[in-house]
């Protein structure tokens, strides 16, 4: 029979737990989740990074966060599953509401009784648009430190109530999720 065991490295759950009720919108920019299959090559415990292996023959260097249980427990020649998704949220901000930190929310909890952990993870910050692009669709949006960003936009109908020069708070939501199998 096959040992299967479960390691959560980080999961962010996109708005329905990290937005309240009342705020919650619809993502702008939702990505495909992505999956990559690979086995473990090598294990550096002191550095914490795991060399792998993809089934299409790549090398991949991934360095194992500390909030990851059961990183001592990988072995050479277990099989990893990543499942990869990322998602941002806007929202107009209300004139004399305070500016977010900036610095991201992390939630870290175990799964039961397996090793690992889900780590929900967070950062809000301020930001101007710059542009509006329904075409593309996109939206350009200049940070505090002047830098401009695009952003694709996945719905093009959620940008009809921006417009350039309104304050927005942007959210960025990523999700990782990894699971270790023994090989038979």
């Amino acid at each position: 029979m096959t040992r299967r065991t479960e390691l959560a490295c980080a999961a962010l759950l996109i708005g329905v737990v990290l937005v309240p009720t009342a705020e919650r919108q619809q993502p702008i920019y939702e990505s495909e989740a992505k999956t990559v299959t690979a086995t473990i090559e090598a294990v550096d415990k002191a550095s914490r990074v795991v060399t792998l292996r993809t089934q299409a023959g790549s090398r991949l260097l991934v360095t194992a966060p500390q909030e990851m249980e059961g990183f001592d427990r990988l072995r050479l020649g277990d099989i990893v599953t990543a499942k990869y998704f990322e998602a941002i949220v806007v929202r107009l901000a209300r004139p004399g509401a305070p500016a977010p930190s900036g610095q991201p929310s992390i939630n870290v909890r175990r799964k039961d009784d397996r090793p690992g952990s889900e780590t929900m993870r967070a950062q809000t910050v301020r930001a101007t648009i710059a542009a509006v692009d329904a075409a593309a669709p996109s939206l350009t949006v200049r940070g505090a430190d002047g830098v401009e960003h695009v952003m694709a936009v996945t719905d093009a109908a959620q940008l009809k109530a921006l417009k350039a020069g309104d304050a927005i708070d942007v959210t960025f939501y990523a999700s990782r999720l990894v699971s270790v199998e023994r090989p038979k």
